[in-house]
């Protein structure tokens, strides 16, 4: 008969983790066909709204949510993997602009919905459970709001909104960024005038979907009328590099 083999205590440990991780695994409520979004509340709000398309953004009488993703399959995990602070931070001017003169106190939640639409898993952001404020007016600057079309359009490549030319309008927000940071006014719209002309073009392609589409357009018109009223800075210095 032969003698029982004994773990050692670092075999045991091992043994220990693998079979705690894949308990966690396994009691992860897993949504088939979800919909992955971000959502922008105050606390007395509940989520009585479906989910937008991806890229798409729907603003509330109190909330703000995006649509980030509507995979096979997801979980709680993978969802806050979707939704950063960078995508709660680029909603926030609109959040501000809905709640206007009423409470600065808003909470980011990751929802997840199930492929019938009813809201089914509801969450903190990755980032924790605290309020986050707001003060002052609730417009950005135009290099702000350039930073978050790169995050819109980030959330579309993850997303599955934009199957190519990501990295196209990616550099051209690049060099609309510099342009506008440098105060060369004239220059940035025109960057941005040529990434909606590129945004209409992968629409088009059938690249890009034109929820997620809207969603680009209207943020750049937006950072074009900022840049129109401000007065015109260097218009010497040197090209941004490509």
């Amino acid at each position: 008969m032969k003698t029982p083999t004994k773990l050692t205590a670092t075999a045991f440990s091992v043994v220990v983790a693998f079979v705690l991780q894949n308990l966690g695994a396994l009691a992860q409520p897993v949504v088939p066909h979800g919909y992955v979004t971000a959502v922008l509340r105050s606390e007395t709000t509940s989520v009585t709204f479906g989910p937008p398309p991806v890229g798409a953004i729907e603003v509330g009488r109190d909330f703000v949510i995006m649509g980030l993703a509507h995979p096979d399959v997801v979980d709680l995990e993978t969802a806050r993997q979707l939704a950063t602070d960078a995508v709660f931070h680029s909603l926030m001017p609109l959040y501000c602009a809905v709640v206007g003169g009423g409470t600065n106190r808003v909470q980011w939640s990751v929802e997840i919905y199930d492929a019938a639409q009813n809201p089914k898993i509801s969450a903190c952001a990755a980032s924790g459970c605290e309020f986050h404020y707001f003060s002052g007016p609730c417009s950005v600057t135009a290099p702000e709001q350039i930073t978050f079309l790169m995050t819109w359009v980030n959330v579309d490549i993850i997303g599955g909104a934009l199957e190519r030319g990501g990295n196209v309008l990616l550099a051209t927000l690049s060099k609309a960024f510099v342009y506008a940071t440098n105060q060369q006014s004239e220059r940035a719209i025109r960057e941005l005038q040529v990434f909606i002309n590129k945004v209409d073009a992968l629409v088009h392609s059938g690249d890009l979907s034109q929820p997620a589409a809207e969603t680009l357009k209207t943020g750049a018109a937006a950072a074009i009328m900022e840049l129109e009223n401000l007065p015109e800075g260097n218009q010497g210095s040197p090209e941004p590099e490509s």
